[in-house]
């Protein structure tokens, strides 16, 4: 496994690597944890200004077509990448993260906004 912090962006060395990640799946007794397979992306709330994604959509696309992940994003209109975007490459666009066993964000996530309760972007 590849441990370098910063990959060398002039050799053209991707910053992501999917060979380089390993998912696990861990038998808990809480079924929030039973290793789905579903991964989702919060929208971020902390700072109106954020626009990064921890994952890009050829990112998400590689986990849904190669790895077999579901990947969920909450709707944004302040992204790097249109809702549009990730869609078009598998993931599926919508509020509710709550059937994701794995929540990614650039962020800290809020409980309450991966539940799905707030109806509209802040």
């Amino acid at each position: 496994m590849n441990r370098s912090v910063a990959p060398s962006m002039a050799s053209g060395e991707s910053l992501f690597n999917p060979n380089n990640i390993h998912f696990t799946t861990r038998n808990f007794s809480t079924p929030a944890y039973d290793g789905n397979g579903v991964l989702g992306i919060v929208r971020e709330s902390y700072n109106k200004w954020e626009r990064r994604v921890p994952l890009t959509p050829d990112q998400v696309r590689e986990l849904v077509r190669q790895h077999d992940y579901e990947v969920i994003i909450q709707p944004s209109n302040k992204r790097i990448f249109t809702n549009k975007e990730y869609k078009a490459v598998g993931a599926k666009v919508q509020d509710d993260l709550s059937s994701a066993c794995v929540i990614l964000g650039v962020k800290q996530v809020e409980e309450e906004k991966v539940r799905g309760s707030e109806g509209s972007e802040a």
